[in-house]
């Protein structure tokens, strides 16, 4: 069956909006919306265990630049060379440690936490996108240095005839989020709970079906360990080598 685009669910939202929308509100934010409204109705396994996805590390460069729909950490694994540990911290400390006299050459690990940035859309361009904050920042460049599993959320097609970037059985549900949004955008209250309420069914339905999938990725030596409950990535799985 041929995947909606974003042509369509343009025009979904034009439907219930009775034609073209006003300047201030364009179809595609909308659809952004929208897309928000169904990422957030559930858990859906089909965003987990993304990867895995191969990071380097830069000389000079106290971060490495995550996917873009990367939302947050499943698992992190380093690689066997260079051979070093990561050391989860809050973001704070990472300041802390960037403001600080440590002599870094003394660093064996690196510290490390998430920034998730801010999520680009049409009000925020060109704003900071997510990555893994490093102390010390590296030295040199190391290829392929981590390995890393995430949960992802899909961004909003980019072109015309794109498809939504999940599974074809959530087009559906994201034409009747679409319409939800544009009701309560027209400030139709009977219609809006109408559509609401449509989306929550078809929803319910969904979650009925979402049960654990075989993992898209997975990693070499990967096991489930958890990091300790204390740990800013208390349900992150961190793996790393020993050393031979």
């Amino acid at each position: 069956m041929p995947r909606t685009t974003l042509a369509q669910f343009r025009l979904a939202a034009q439907h219930v909006l009775g034609g073209a929308p006003s300047a201030e509100f364009d179809t595609d934010r909308l659809v952004s919306y929208a897309l928000d409204m169904l990422v957030d109705a559930h858990p859906w396994e089909c965003l987990s265990n993304t990867g895995p996805v191969s990071l380097s590390l830069t000389a000079g460069q106290n971060f490495v630049p995550l996917p873009l729909d990367f939302e947050s950490l499943e698992a992190i694994e380093v690689g066997v060379t260079p051979l070093f540990g990561m050391r989860p911290v809050t973001m704070a400390e990472i300041i802390r440690l960037r403001s600080s006299s440590i002599v870094t050459s003394s660093v064996r690990d690196f510290y490390c936490c998430v920034n998730p940035g801010h999520k680009i859309t049409a009000l925020t361009p060109g704003v900071q996108t997510p990555r893994l904050e490093l102390f010390p920042t590296p030295a040199a460049d190391a290829q392929d240095a981590l390995m890393l599993l995430y949960r992802r959320r899909p961004q909003p097609p980019a072109n015309a005839q794109d498809p939504l970037d999940m599974p074809p059985r959530f087009d559906r549900l994201l034409i009747l989020a679409i319409r939800a949004v544009a009701e309560q955008i027209e400030n139709d209250t009977g219609a809006s709970g109408q559509a609401m309420e449509a989306f929550r069914v078809a929803a319910e339905e969904l979650k009925r079906m979402d049960s654990p999938q075989t993992l898209i990725g997975t990693l070499p030596r990967c096991v489930p360990v958890a990091s300790a409950p204390e740990s800013p990535w208390p349900n992150v799985r961190v793996i790393v080598p020993s050393a031979p």
